[in-house]
């Protein structure tokens, strides 16, 4: 059995892109990508910016070994869009380093003041035919991405290479082809790594000059702008051999003699009609700049705007103040010139005196999160419950006043058969819970004594009557004694972290070796760690399970906690958590303290699903500003998290954890401060890592197996209410 699947092997691979990209991002199968990122028909990995998308499965090479390591090249690849610089061209660049605009390309002065979210789409849409200019674009590009990856990281240059192969070996013949899809096909081929092609003798030169194309885009000092070259002089290529015709793709120009002249020869002709792409590869996915574009900008826009805002020392509040609610934003250096995903960070200005352009900006930013289909930018217009919150900014070791914008919702309740279902099967944990908060009835009732009447009498005030009437000749009368009832005076809080890691699914654990080779050991397997084949990770093959993801479980305690409260008689309030930088804190209501517990709120938690960051300052700060609104007399506050704080905007560094770690730790000492009782509650194996940094060692909890949480919050929650 060759085959790894996704589900797995998902931890190792959440932890392997967040070590590449520096920041973590979502994982999730590719066939819950958004349709633009699934192509019917392929299982392909691809991301937007956000989440990584992988295939449910791998059994293309002979061993789980090498299938783990297509995972891997896959994640490498898909990361490289960003990380070499492919969203980023910058169409004034592109026009220095490549000359004149040639004979193929039209006139793109139209598109000088589009509303576009990078400019490779102005280039790709300089051609007569974008699409196919498109195509060429990500065949070289992907070319240069794994030449570069086959340089930068020699523990998978031998599995990459071995990958490349068999890639290659799979394609169609060129000679079973027409003209135009033979070229395009040939250029793929040379981009895997294939020497000699199968084709028509008429096509050898056209062939050898994209076989050109491909080696200068190999070549170490290659960047996009490379790309670009080489995709005008591929594009003419294609063209002209496809046609029948003569064509020249770039032409010198004074200012840029090494852009060269390049001839197209001449090649059968064909019917123009055949536009088919060639069909993709598999381990370098899909590439899809209308996801992934968009949203880097989004947040390298937001990101700094916020170094600019702390650099000038403005804040929320006084640009309010200033300019009536209209917040500070970046402009570009001259008006109508759209957003650039290659702008450099010099050339963004804010000009605090012009509202004109602080308003246009603004404008730019909400169209760019519509064009996005951005859930968050397009419900904030939605919500009426908006919030500003300070956050903790220990370099400064100040307050940055009204950082954070923080939207309260209520969840659109779900069908709950299924949480209910998988809490119906845990019948002996229910009982449990049932049994261990019973243990607090008793004491519900405080005895009050020395009463006139009661139901008994009290045996302690009897005898001290006894004695007075000895002394005193006088028989006291309040000498019974009344079990009275005392109401729990309690009011909770749970907060549930929302992010998108709490859609990992839950490992089974890992049998002993013994056990292994007691199931089958022909599935004993020795896979590579994470960054190279030397790497010594072994890891036993199972066969697969249905298994509950982070969030599943989460719901599920809170649910049997839910139940319990609701008998005990507790007020108690569910919420969620979740967002996407400090503009867009989503803070979600599944249950409020007041609100009776039934069906709907049984729909509201069963709502609750992974979305984005784990901003969890303000969502705190939130959390405490409802408990103080109770008037019961002990408060408590239970986060449920699987991870760190993080967000891309969480401090200037986003690769650093301090600045979320300190913010959080300012907000559980603020809640202490208002009399609220906090406890943190974790999944993540490395929890003490930060726990300690943010709380005291009591007020904190690292549950190393995630299927213990719904036994172990009970325990919590006890021990902070009696």
């Amino acid at each position: 059995m060759s085959e790894v699947r996704f589900s797995e092997q998902q931890r190792v691979f959440r932890l392997y892109t967040e070590a590449l990209a520096g920041r973590p991002l979502g994982l999730l199968p590719s066939d819950e990508a958004p349709t633009d990122l699934q192509l019917a028909g392929h299982d392909l990995p691809s991301w937007d910016g956000e989440t990584v998308y992988l295939p449910r499965s791998v059994d293309e090479l002979d061993s789980q070994r090498a299938n783990f390591s297509v995972y891997k090249i896959s994640i490498l690849h898909q990361l490289g869009y960003d990380q070499l610089g492919t969203v980023r061209l910058n169409w004034d660049e592109c026009e220095r380093r490549l000359g004149p605009l040639g004979n193929q390309l039209q006139a793109t002065e139209t598109h000088a003041a589009d509303e576009r979210t990078s400019d490779l789409f102005r280039f790709y849409d300089s051609f007569q035919d974008p699409a196919l200019a498109r195509r060429l674009f990500n065949v070289l590009e992907d070319a240069r991405i794994d030449a570069h990856l086959l340089r930068s990281y020699p523990g998978i240059r031998r599995r990459l290479e071995q990958v490349m192969a068999h890639s290659a070996a799979g394609r169609p013949r060129l000679a079973d082809l027409k003209t135009k899809g033979a070229l395009m096909e040939g250029l793929l081929q040379f981009s895997l790594g294939a020497g000699t092609l199968d084709a028509p003798s008429a096509l050898d030169v056209p062939l050898e000059e994209l076989r050109q194309c491909c080696l200068k885009v190999e070549a170490e000092t290659a960047d996009v702008y490379t790309t670009a070259q080489s995709t005008v002089r591929a594009y003419s290529v294609v063209e002209a051999g496809a046609s029948g015709r003569r064509g020249v793709a770039w032409r010198a120009s004074a200012e840029n003699p090494e852009a060269g002249e390049i001839h197209a020869t001449v090649a059968p002709s064909i019917d123009s009609s055949d536009e088919e792409a060639p069909a993709p590869v598999s381990f370098r996915g899909l590439f899809q700049p209308e996801a992934l574009v968009g949203k880097l900008v989004l947040e390298e826009l937001q990101e700094e705007l916020g170094r600019l805002e702390r650099d000038l020392g403005l804040t929320r509040a006084g640009v309010s103040a200033e300019l009536g609610d209209v917040e500070t934003e970046i402009t570009a250096v001259e008006d109508g010139e759209g957003l650039s995903g290659g702008l450099p960070a010099t050339d963004l200005e804010v000009e605090p005196g012009t509202p004109g352009d602080r308003e246009r900006a603004r404008a730019r930013l909400d169209r760019l999160r519509e064009q996005l289909g951005d859930p968050q930018g397009v419900a904030t217009k939605k919500r009426s419950e908006v919030f500003l919150y300070d956050e903790w900014d220990h370099l400064q070791a100040a307050y940055r006043r009204d950082w954070v914008t923080l939207y309260e919702q209520a969840l659109e309740p779900a069908d709950p058969r299924k949480l209910v279902e998988a809490l119906d099967s845990e019948n002996d944990l229910r009982r449990n819970v049932r049994r261990l908060f019973g243990q607090l009835k008793p004491e519900l009732l405080k005895k009050i004594r020395h009463l006139d009447d009661g139901e008994e009498i009290d045996l302690d005030a009897a005898v001290e009557a006894r004695v007075d009437r000895r002394t005193r000749n006088e028989l006291p009368d309040a000498v019974y004694s009344r079990r009275q009832r005392k109401e729990r005076d309690v009011a909770a809080a749970f907060l549930l972290d929302m992010s998108a890691s709490t859609d990992s699914e839950i490992p089974e654990p890992l049998p002993s070796e013994q056990e292994a080779d007691e199931r089958d050991p022909k599935k004993k397997v020795d896979y590579t760690g994470i960054l190279g084949d030397e790497d010594d990770w072994t890891y036993f093959a199972r066969p697969p399970l249905d298994r509950r993801k982070v969030i599943d479980v989460e719901k599920e305690a809170v649910l049997l906690m839910a139940e319990a409260l609701d008998a005990l008689g507790d007020a108690y309030g569910i919420y969620g958590f979740s967002g996407f930088g400090r503009e867009q804190v989503d803070f979600l209501v599944a249950k409020e303290p007041n609100e009776p517990f039934d069906e709907s709120v049984q729909g509201r938690i069963a709502a609750m699903k992974p979305q984005r960051s784990t901003r969890m300052g303000p969502a705190i700060r939130h959390a405490v500003s409802k408990l103080q609104r109770q008037e019961q007399r002990l408060k408590v506050l239970l986060i449920l998290s699987d991870g760190y704080p993080q967000d891309f905007d969480y401090g200037d560094d986003r690769s650093s954890r301090v600045y979320g770690i300190q913010d959080t730790m300012m907000a559980l000492r603020e809640a202490q401060q208002r009399g609220i009782h906090t406890f943190c509650i974790t999944v993540d194996p490395a929890g003490h890592d930060y726990l300690r940094e943010m709380c005291p060692d009591h007020r904190y909890l690292v549950i190393n197996d995630i299927a213990e949480l719904p036994s172990e919050l009970p325990k919590v929650y006890r021990g902070l209410t009696t």
